[in-house]
Protein backbone atom coordinates (compact mmCIF):
# COMPACT_ATOMS: atom_id res chain seq x y z
CA UNK A 1 0.00 0.00 0.00
CA UNK A 2 1.30 3.28 -0.77
CA UNK A 3 1.09 7.04 0.80
CA UNK A 4 -1.46 8.08 -0.78
CA UNK A 5 -3.92 4.90 -0.42
CA UNK A 6 -2.66 4.84 3.59
CA UNK A 7 -4.10 8.42 3.84
CA UNK A 8 -7.34 7.61 2.19
CA UNK A 9 -7.80 4.85 4.65
CA UNK A 10 -7.32 7.05 7.25
CA UNK A 11 -9.80 9.75 6.35
CA UNK A 12 -12.46 7.04 5.15
CA UNK A 13 -12.27 5.42 8.53
CA UNK A 14 -12.68 9.01 10.60
CA UNK A 15 -15.59 9.81 8.61
CA UNK A 16 -16.99 6.10 9.43
CA UNK A 17 -16.36 7.16 13.08
CA UNK A 18 -18.52 10.25 12.78
CA UNK A 19 -21.22 8.77 11.33
CA UNK A 20 -21.88 6.13 13.89
CA UNK A 21 -24.69 6.95 16.02
CA UNK A 22 -23.69 8.58 19.65
CA UNK A 23 -20.19 9.37 18.48
CA UNK A 24 -18.63 12.67 19.10
CA UNK A 25 -15.72 14.23 17.26
CA UNK A 26 -13.89 16.03 20.13
CA UNK A 27 -11.27 17.39 18.67
CA UNK A 28 -9.26 17.56 14.82
CA UNK A 29 -7.79 14.08 14.00
CA UNK A 30 -4.27 14.44 12.92
CA UNK A 31 -2.39 11.49 11.26
CA UNK A 32 1.63 12.01 10.53
CA UNK A 33 2.91 9.43 7.75
CA UNK A 34 5.88 7.44 9.31
CA UNK A 35 9.83 8.20 8.16
CA UNK A 36 10.75 5.56 5.35
CA UNK A 37 14.27 5.28 3.67
CA UNK A 38 13.49 6.34 0.23
CA UNK A 39 13.51 3.80 -2.58
CA UNK A 40 14.53 5.18 -5.70
CA UNK A 41 13.94 4.26 -9.43
CA UNK A 42 15.53 6.49 -12.24
CA UNK A 43 13.27 8.24 -14.98
CA UNK A 44 14.32 10.04 -18.07
CA UNK A 45 11.59 12.73 -18.46
CA UNK A 46 12.87 14.20 -21.73
CA UNK A 47 15.59 12.55 -23.97
CA UNK A 48 18.18 15.17 -24.83
CA UNK A 49 18.69 15.87 -28.57
CA UNK A 50 21.62 17.53 -30.96
CA UNK A 51 19.46 20.76 -30.14
CA UNK A 52 18.55 20.44 -27.20
CA UNK A 53 19.67 19.18 -23.36
CA UNK A 54 17.42 16.35 -21.36
CA UNK A 55 16.30 15.84 -17.89
CA UNK A 56 16.33 12.52 -15.88
CA UNK A 57 15.02 12.28 -12.47
CA UNK A 58 15.44 9.86 -9.25
CA UNK A 59 12.02 9.56 -7.60
CA UNK A 60 11.27 7.12 -4.52
CA UNK A 61 8.93 4.14 -5.51
CA UNK A 62 6.63 4.37 -2.18
CA UNK A 63 6.54 7.43 -1.34
CA UNK A 64 6.73 9.51 -5.01
CA UNK A 65 9.04 12.08 -4.22
CA UNK A 66 11.96 13.54 -6.25
CA UNK A 67 14.97 13.28 -4.81
CA UNK A 68 17.30 14.46 -7.31
CA UNK A 69 16.66 16.26 -10.88
CA UNK A 70 19.61 15.75 -13.58
CA UNK A 71 20.56 17.23 -16.22
CA UNK A 72 21.71 15.18 -19.22
CA UNK A 73 24.05 16.85 -21.98
CA UNK A 74 23.31 17.57 -25.46
CA UNK A 75 24.25 14.52 -27.82
CA UNK A 76 26.80 14.61 -30.44
CA UNK A 77 25.30 15.67 -34.42
CA UNK A 78 24.84 12.61 -36.79
CA UNK A 79 26.71 13.70 -39.70
CA UNK A 80 27.03 13.46 -43.43
CA UNK A 81 28.50 15.16 -46.27
CA UNK A 82 26.98 16.01 -49.54
CA UNK A 83 27.69 18.04 -52.54
CA UNK A 84 25.51 21.30 -52.71
CA UNK A 85 26.60 22.15 -56.26
CA UNK A 86 28.71 20.56 -58.34
CA UNK A 87 31.91 21.79 -59.86
CA UNK A 88 32.60 22.95 -63.17
CA UNK A 89 34.53 24.35 -65.99
CA UNK A 90 33.13 27.57 -65.36
CA UNK A 91 32.39 27.94 -61.81
CA UNK A 92 33.28 26.46 -58.21
CA UNK A 93 31.03 23.83 -56.40
CA UNK A 94 30.07 23.86 -52.47
CA UNK A 95 29.92 20.56 -50.47
CA UNK A 96 28.68 21.20 -46.65
CA UNK A 97 28.64 18.71 -43.81
CA UNK A 98 25.60 18.59 -42.08
CA UNK A 99 23.69 16.64 -38.93
CA UNK A 100 20.86 14.25 -40.99
CA UNK A 101 19.05 14.57 -37.42
CA UNK A 102 18.18 18.71 -36.92
CA UNK A 103 19.52 19.69 -40.96
CA UNK A 104 22.04 22.00 -39.42
CA UNK A 105 25.09 22.84 -41.48
CA UNK A 106 28.18 22.06 -39.43
CA UNK A 107 30.48 23.26 -42.08
CA UNK A 108 31.01 24.33 -46.03
CA UNK A 109 33.75 23.30 -48.01
CA UNK A 110 34.66 25.43 -51.91
CA UNK A 111 35.12 22.98 -54.74
CA UNK A 112 37.57 24.65 -57.32
CA UNK A 113 36.37 24.32 -60.67
CA UNK A 114 37.53 21.86 -63.53
CA UNK A 115 39.82 22.10 -65.99
CA UNK A 116 38.86 19.02 -67.62
CA UNK A 117 36.81 15.59 -66.82
CA UNK A 118 38.08 14.49 -63.06
CA UNK A 119 39.79 11.44 -63.00
CA UNK A 120 39.67 11.51 -59.00
CA UNK A 121 42.87 10.86 -58.48
CA UNK A 122 43.88 12.75 -55.51
CA UNK A 123 41.39 11.60 -52.61
CA UNK A 124 40.74 12.94 -49.13
CA UNK A 125 39.43 11.04 -46.12
CA UNK A 126 37.42 12.62 -43.23
CA UNK A 127 36.49 10.34 -40.22
CA UNK A 128 34.04 11.53 -37.98
CA UNK A 129 34.56 9.11 -35.20
CA UNK A 130 31.03 7.28 -33.47
CA UNK A 131 30.58 7.53 -30.50
CA UNK A 132 27.80 5.81 -27.87
CA UNK A 133 24.75 8.38 -28.75
CA UNK A 134 25.80 8.68 -32.85
CA UNK A 135 27.06 6.92 -35.44
CA UNK A 136 30.09 8.00 -37.17
CA UNK A 137 31.29 7.93 -40.71
CA UNK A 138 34.23 7.95 -43.04
CA UNK A 139 33.30 9.82 -46.33
CA UNK A 140 36.44 9.77 -49.08
CA UNK A 141 36.17 12.67 -51.43
CA UNK A 142 38.36 14.07 -54.60
CA UNK A 143 40.30 16.97 -53.46
CA UNK A 144 40.25 18.73 -56.94
CA UNK A 145 36.90 18.68 -57.73
CA UNK A 146 35.05 17.67 -54.49
CA UNK A 147 32.80 14.28 -55.88
CA UNK A 148 32.20 12.22 -53.32
CA UNK A 149 33.74 8.88 -53.83
CA UNK A 150 32.29 6.64 -50.86
CA UNK A 151 31.18 7.11 -47.60
CA UNK A 152 31.28 4.46 -44.94
CA UNK A 153 28.92 4.26 -41.93
CA UNK A 154 30.49 3.81 -38.38
CA UNK A 155 28.60 1.93 -35.54
CA UNK A 156 27.89 3.43 -32.55
CA UNK A 157 30.52 2.42 -29.55
CA UNK A 158 29.97 0.75 -26.38
CA UNK A 159 28.88 2.68 -23.30
CA UNK A 160 31.66 3.12 -21.05
CA UNK A 161 30.33 2.43 -17.30
CA UNK A 162 32.22 3.92 -14.19
CA UNK A 163 30.75 4.00 -10.49
CA UNK A 164 30.75 6.99 -8.50
CA UNK A 165 29.27 6.94 -4.22
CA UNK A 166 26.35 9.79 -4.48
CA UNK A 167 25.84 9.87 -1.21
CA UNK A 168 28.34 7.88 1.47
CA UNK A 169 26.79 5.50 4.26
CA UNK A 170 27.19 6.69 7.59
CA UNK A 171 26.49 5.14 10.87
CA UNK A 172 22.90 5.85 10.32
CA UNK A 173 21.50 5.82 6.91
CA UNK A 174 22.58 4.26 4.27
CA UNK A 175 24.30 5.59 0.82
CA UNK A 176 23.94 5.01 -3.06
CA UNK A 177 26.13 4.73 -6.15
CA UNK A 178 25.58 5.78 -9.72
CA UNK A 179 26.56 3.92 -12.64
CA UNK A 180 26.72 6.05 -15.70
CA UNK A 181 28.45 6.37 -18.97
CA UNK A 182 31.05 8.95 -18.57
CA UNK A 183 30.80 10.22 -21.77
CA UNK A 184 27.18 10.55 -22.40
CA UNK A 185 26.14 10.67 -18.71
CA UNK A 186 23.62 7.63 -19.44
CA UNK A 187 22.85 6.00 -15.81
CA UNK A 188 22.49 2.39 -15.82
CA UNK A 189 22.05 1.76 -12.26
CA UNK A 190 21.79 3.06 -8.77
CA UNK A 191 22.74 0.73 -5.59
CA UNK A 192 22.37 1.11 -2.33
CA UNK A 193 25.59 0.87 0.13
CA UNK A 194 25.00 -0.49 3.34
CA UNK A 195 25.43 1.37 6.70
CA UNK A 196 29.03 1.32 8.13
CA UNK A 197 29.82 -0.26 11.16
CA UNK A 198 31.87 0.57 13.71
CA UNK A 199 35.62 -0.73 14.43
CA UNK A 200 36.01 -2.59 17.40
CA UNK A 201 39.53 -3.75 17.83
CA UNK A 202 42.71 -5.37 15.70
CA UNK A 203 43.05 -9.24 16.12
CA UNK A 204 46.02 -8.16 18.11
CA UNK A 205 48.11 -5.28 19.54
CA UNK A 206 51.64 -7.60 19.68
CA UNK A 207 53.71 -10.28 17.98
CA UNK A 208 56.58 -11.55 17.30
CA UNK A 209 58.09 -13.15 13.98
CA UNK A 210 61.20 -14.10 12.35
CA UNK A 211 62.66 -13.23 9.09
CA UNK A 212 60.79 -14.42 6.14
CA UNK A 213 57.43 -14.97 7.83
CA UNK A 214 54.22 -13.57 8.15
CA UNK A 215 50.93 -12.26 10.04
CA UNK A 216 47.95 -11.91 8.90
CA UNK A 217 46.36 -8.87 10.95
CA UNK A 218 42.63 -7.95 10.73
CA UNK A 219 40.36 -5.58 11.61
CA UNK A 220 36.69 -6.50 13.58
CA UNK A 221 34.37 -6.16 12.33
CA UNK A 222 36.60 -7.80 9.03
CA UNK A 223 34.91 -5.71 6.36
CA UNK A 224 36.00 -2.63 6.56
CA UNK A 225 37.76 -0.62 3.94
CA UNK A 226 41.08 0.08 6.00
CA UNK A 227 44.05 1.82 5.35
CA UNK A 228 47.22 -0.02 6.38
CA UNK A 229 50.98 1.27 7.07
CA UNK A 230 54.20 0.36 8.46
CA UNK A 231 56.16 2.44 10.92
CA UNK A 232 59.48 1.03 9.29
CA UNK A 233 59.04 -0.97 5.70
CA UNK A 234 62.69 -1.90 6.14
CA UNK A 235 61.59 -4.38 8.99
CA UNK A 236 58.00 -4.92 8.39
CA UNK A 237 55.72 -4.47 4.95
CA UNK A 238 51.80 -4.64 5.13
CA UNK A 239 49.65 -5.08 2.33
CA UNK A 240 45.97 -3.25 1.69
CA UNK A 241 44.59 -6.65 2.94
CA UNK A 242 46.21 -6.25 6.82
CA UNK A 243 49.17 -9.43 5.75
CA UNK A 244 52.49 -8.48 7.54
CA UNK A 245 55.85 -9.40 6.54
CA UNK A 246 58.66 -9.79 8.06
CA UNK A 247 62.19 -8.66 6.20
CA UNK A 248 65.15 -8.31 8.93
CA UNK A 249 65.24 -8.03 12.65
CA UNK A 250 63.92 -5.12 14.71
CA UNK A 251 60.53 -3.17 15.79
CA UNK A 252 58.08 -1.59 13.76
CA UNK A 253 54.82 -0.91 14.42
CA UNK A 254 51.83 -1.97 11.82
CA UNK A 255 48.36 0.49 12.23
CA UNK A 256 45.12 0.02 10.71
CA UNK A 257 43.56 3.68 10.17
CA UNK A 258 39.84 3.41 9.87
CA UNK A 259 37.50 6.65 9.67
CA UNK A 260 39.70 7.87 11.71
CA UNK A 261 40.26 5.38 14.56
CA UNK A 262 43.80 4.12 14.95
CA UNK A 263 44.28 0.85 15.58
CA UNK A 264 48.34 -0.53 16.54
CA UNK A 265 50.77 -4.23 16.56
CA UNK A 266 53.84 -3.76 18.07
CA UNK A 267 56.10 -6.13 15.40
CA UNK A 268 59.30 -7.51 16.90
CA UNK A 269 61.06 -9.32 14.13
CA UNK A 270 63.87 -11.79 15.38
CA UNK A 271 66.66 -13.54 13.57
CA UNK A 272 66.38 -17.61 12.70
CA UNK A 273 68.54 -20.10 14.35
CA UNK A 274 70.02 -21.68 11.68
CA UNK A 275 73.44 -23.27 10.88
CA UNK A 276 73.81 -21.92 7.84
CA UNK A 277 74.60 -25.63 6.27
CA UNK A 278 72.86 -25.40 2.81
CA UNK A 279 73.57 -22.22 0.85
CA UNK A 280 72.91 -21.15 -3.21
CA UNK A 281 74.27 -18.28 -5.07
CA UNK A 282 71.62 -15.77 -6.23
CA UNK A 283 72.18 -13.30 -8.85
CA UNK A 284 71.26 -9.49 -7.48
CA UNK A 285 72.26 -7.88 -10.31
CA UNK A 286 73.41 -8.27 -13.39
CA UNK A 287 77.09 -7.52 -14.60
CA UNK A 288 77.05 -5.14 -17.64
CA UNK A 289 79.62 -4.15 -19.97
CA UNK A 290 80.56 -1.49 -18.12
CA UNK A 291 79.41 -1.69 -14.55
CA UNK A 292 79.95 -4.36 -11.87
CA UNK A 293 77.61 -7.28 -10.72
CA UNK A 294 76.34 -8.33 -7.15
CA UNK A 295 76.08 -11.65 -6.16
CA UNK A 296 74.68 -13.28 -2.52
CA UNK A 297 75.38 -16.23 -1.02
CA UNK A 298 72.43 -16.85 0.66
CA UNK A 299 70.84 -19.55 3.33
CA UNK A 300 68.53 -22.12 1.85
CA UNK A 301 66.72 -22.81 4.79
CA UNK A 302 66.60 -19.10 6.56
CA UNK A 303 66.76 -17.21 3.96
CA UNK A 304 69.57 -14.48 5.04
CA UNK A 305 72.28 -13.33 2.79
CA UNK A 306 75.75 -14.39 4.07
CA UNK A 307 78.07 -12.86 1.80
CA UNK A 308 77.84 -11.03 -0.98
CA UNK A 309 80.21 -11.21 -4.07
CA UNK A 310 81.06 -8.58 -6.87
CA UNK A 311 80.40 -9.86 -10.40
CA UNK A 312 82.96 -7.97 -12.67
CA UNK A 313 82.16 -6.19 -15.70
CA UNK A 314 81.90 -8.31 -18.89
CA UNK A 315 83.65 -5.74 -21.44
CA UNK A 316 82.76 -4.61 -24.57
CA UNK A 317 82.56 -7.20 -27.05
CA UNK A 318 83.14 -5.21 -30.30
CA UNK A 319 82.07 -6.05 -33.70
CA UNK A 320 82.45 -4.61 -37.02
CA UNK A 321 79.64 -2.89 -38.29
CA UNK A 322 79.43 -1.57 -42.36
CA UNK A 323 77.40 1.93 -42.34
CA UNK A 324 78.30 2.59 -45.78
CA UNK A 325 78.73 -0.16 -48.17
CA UNK A 326 81.66 0.48 -50.72
CA UNK A 327 81.06 0.59 -54.50
CA UNK A 328 83.26 -0.05 -57.57
CA UNK A 329 84.11 3.85 -57.41
CA UNK A 330 83.03 5.24 -54.10
CA UNK A 331 84.61 4.18 -50.76
CA UNK A 332 82.22 2.77 -47.50
CA UNK A 333 82.86 3.56 -44.15
CA UNK A 334 82.48 1.11 -41.03
CA UNK A 335 82.82 1.19 -37.42
CA UNK A 336 82.91 -1.20 -34.25
CA UNK A 337 80.06 -1.55 -32.47
CA UNK A 338 79.43 -3.70 -28.52
CA UNK A 339 77.76 -6.76 -29.47
CA UNK A 340 76.01 -6.91 -26.18
CA UNK A 341 74.88 -2.85 -25.49
CA UNK A 342 75.27 -1.34 -28.62
CA UNK A 343 77.76 0.89 -27.96
CA UNK A 344 80.26 2.89 -30.58
CA UNK A 345 83.56 2.80 -30.11
CA UNK A 346 84.96 6.45 -30.09
CA UNK A 347 87.24 7.17 -32.72
CA UNK A 348 86.60 3.40 -34.63
CA UNK A 349 85.52 4.66 -37.81
CA UNK A 350 87.29 3.50 -41.19
CA UNK A 351 87.11 4.00 -44.27
CA UNK A 352 86.32 1.23 -47.09
CA UNK A 353 88.36 1.71 -50.10
CA UNK A 354 86.39 1.38 -53.59
CA UNK A 355 86.28 -1.97 -54.93
CA UNK A 356 87.02 -1.02 -58.19
CA UNK A 357 85.21 -2.30 -61.89
CA UNK A 358 85.50 -5.61 -62.67
CA UNK A 359 85.07 -5.32 -66.28
CA UNK A 360 84.23 -8.22 -68.93
CA UNK A 361 83.84 -8.61 -72.30
CA UNK A 362 80.49 -9.13 -74.25
CA UNK A 363 80.49 -10.10 -77.92
CA UNK A 364 77.87 -7.52 -79.15
CA UNK A 365 78.14 -8.19 -82.58
CA UNK A 366 80.55 -11.21 -84.23
CA UNK A 367 82.57 -10.73 -87.50
CA UNK A 368 81.90 -12.12 -90.93
CA UNK A 369 83.64 -12.20 -94.01
CA UNK A 370 81.17 -9.04 -94.74
CA UNK A 371 81.57 -7.28 -91.25
CA UNK A 372 83.48 -6.25 -88.44
CA UNK A 373 82.98 -7.81 -84.73
CA UNK A 374 82.21 -5.49 -81.67
CA UNK A 375 83.04 -6.31 -78.08
CA UNK A 376 81.55 -3.80 -75.46
CA UNK A 377 83.46 -4.08 -71.93
CA UNK A 378 81.10 -3.74 -68.99
CA UNK A 379 81.50 -3.54 -64.82
CA UNK A 380 79.88 -7.65 -63.71
CA UNK A 381 79.17 -5.67 -59.99
CA UNK A 382 77.74 -2.13 -60.96
CA UNK A 383 77.13 -2.54 -65.03
CA UNK A 384 78.74 0.56 -65.95
CA UNK A 385 79.76 0.16 -69.54
CA UNK A 386 83.45 0.82 -70.40
CA UNK A 387 85.67 0.35 -73.62
CA UNK A 388 84.64 -0.95 -76.87
CA UNK A 389 86.33 -2.99 -79.82
CA UNK A 390 86.02 -3.10 -82.78
CA UNK A 391 87.21 -6.42 -84.73
CA UNK A 392 87.65 -6.52 -88.33
CA UNK A 393 85.67 -8.62 -90.50
CA UNK A 394 87.06 -12.22 -91.79
CA UNK A 395 88.97 -12.17 -94.69
CA UNK A 396 90.01 -15.52 -95.60
CA UNK A 397 88.37 -18.26 -96.85
CA UNK A 398 89.97 -21.25 -95.28
CA UNK A 399 90.06 -24.99 -96.74
CA UNK A 400 90.82 -28.37 -96.46
CA UNK A 401 93.51 -30.19 -98.55
CA UNK A 402 91.36 -33.07 -98.53
CA UNK A 403 87.37 -33.36 -98.59
CA UNK A 404 87.74 -37.14 -98.20
CA UNK A 405 89.97 -39.87 -98.17
CA UNK A 406 90.10 -43.75 -97.96
CA UNK A 407 92.52 -45.36 -95.62
CA UNK A 408 93.75 -48.77 -94.68
CA UNK A 409 93.40 -49.17 -90.96
CA UNK A 410 96.56 -48.33 -89.05
CA UNK A 411 97.50 -46.06 -91.57
CA UNK A 412 97.97 -42.23 -90.99
CA UNK A 413 97.48 -38.60 -93.09
CA UNK A 414 97.96 -35.48 -92.27
CA UNK A 415 95.29 -32.47 -93.31
CA UNK A 416 96.17 -29.07 -93.93
CA UNK A 417 94.27 -25.67 -93.97
CA UNK A 418 94.67 -23.81 -96.96
CA UNK A 419 93.70 -20.11 -98.10
CA UNK A 420 92.45 -19.31 -101.35
CA UNK A 421 95.72 -19.33 -103.06
CA UNK A 422 96.68 -22.86 -101.52
CA UNK A 423 99.08 -21.57 -98.89
CA UNK A 424 99.21 -23.51 -95.97
CA UNK A 425 97.72 -21.39 -92.59
CA UNK A 426 99.72 -21.41 -89.56
CA UNK A 427 98.15 -22.92 -86.49
CA UNK A 428 100.17 -21.80 -83.95
CA UNK A 429 98.76 -18.01 -83.85
CA UNK A 430 98.46 -16.76 -80.36
CA UNK A 431 95.52 -14.48 -79.13
CA UNK A 432 94.86 -12.19 -76.36
CA UNK A 433 92.44 -12.34 -73.37
CA UNK A 434 89.74 -10.26 -75.69
CA UNK A 435 90.57 -11.81 -78.97
CA UNK A 436 89.53 -15.29 -77.62
CA UNK A 437 86.09 -13.86 -76.21
CA UNK A 438 85.18 -13.14 -79.58
CA UNK A 439 87.20 -16.12 -81.83
CA UNK A 440 87.80 -19.02 -79.62
CA UNK A 441 89.93 -21.17 -79.93
CA UNK A 442 92.34 -20.90 -82.93
CA UNK A 443 92.17 -24.37 -84.17
CA UNK A 444 89.99 -27.34 -83.07
CA UNK A 445 90.06 -30.91 -84.28
CA UNK A 446 87.33 -33.41 -83.81
CA UNK A 447 86.20 -37.08 -85.14
CA UNK A 448 82.32 -38.15 -85.20
CA UNK A 449 83.75 -41.82 -84.59
CA UNK A 450 87.06 -42.01 -82.48
CA UNK A 451 86.52 -46.04 -82.92
CA UNK A 452 86.61 -45.58 -87.05
CA UNK A 453 89.40 -42.78 -86.80
CA UNK A 454 91.38 -40.38 -84.60
CA UNK A 455 92.88 -37.14 -84.96
CA UNK A 456 95.13 -34.66 -82.48
CA UNK A 457 95.79 -30.89 -82.32
CA UNK A 458 98.00 -30.82 -85.62
CA UNK A 459 95.61 -32.93 -87.96
CA UNK A 460 97.10 -35.90 -87.71
CA UNK A 461 93.98 -38.49 -88.67
CA UNK A 462 94.86 -41.94 -87.68
CA UNK A 463 92.85 -44.91 -89.45
CA UNK A 464 91.52 -47.36 -85.91
CA UNK A 465 89.10 -50.21 -87.81
CA UNK A 466 86.53 -50.28 -90.98
CA UNK A 467 84.25 -47.54 -91.01
CA UNK A 468 83.50 -44.00 -92.09
CA UNK A 469 84.47 -41.10 -89.44
CA UNK A 470 84.15 -37.13 -90.09
CA UNK A 471 87.07 -34.94 -89.03
CA UNK A 472 86.16 -31.48 -88.16
CA UNK A 473 88.73 -28.48 -87.98
CA UNK A 474 87.26 -24.86 -86.44
CA UNK A 475 88.97 -22.92 -87.83
CA UNK A 476 88.27 -19.44 -85.60
CA UNK A 477 84.90 -18.72 -86.71
CA UNK A 478 84.97 -21.40 -89.70
CA UNK A 479 84.27 -25.29 -89.52
CA UNK A 480 85.76 -27.13 -92.16
CA UNK A 481 85.74 -31.05 -92.70
CA UNK A 482 86.46 -34.60 -94.15
CA UNK A 483 85.38 -37.72 -94.37
CA UNK A 484 87.56 -40.49 -93.83
CA UNK A 485 87.02 -44.14 -94.99
CA UNK A 486 88.85 -47.16 -93.27
CA UNK A 487 89.13 -50.51 -95.30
Amino acid sequence: MNFKKLMLSVGLSAMALLAMPGSTLTSPVSVQAAAHEHILETYITKQPTCTATGTEIRKCQTCGKITDTIKLPKVAHSVKTRTVRKATTTHTGVAETYCVVCQKTIKKTSLPKLTKKCAHTYKKTDTIPATCTSKGSITVTCKKCGTLISEKTLPKTKHEYVTEVTKAPTLTSVGQERTYCKNCTKTLEYNTLPKLEDATALSQDSAELTIGSTLQLTLSPTNKKVTWSSSNRAIVTVNRNGLVKALRTGEATVTALYKGQKFTCDITVKDIECSHEDTEEVILRDATCTKNGLEAVRCIECGKDLDMITIPATGHEWETVVSKKATCDKDGVSYEKCANCGTKKRGSEEVIEASGHKFTYKIVRRATTSRTALVQESCSVCKKKGASKVYPAIEFKPQLNLKAKTLPAGNEVKILIRDESGSVLSCSKKLSDMDKAYYGKVIKWSSSNPDVATVDSEGNVTAVSPGTAKISVKYYTKTLSCIITVR
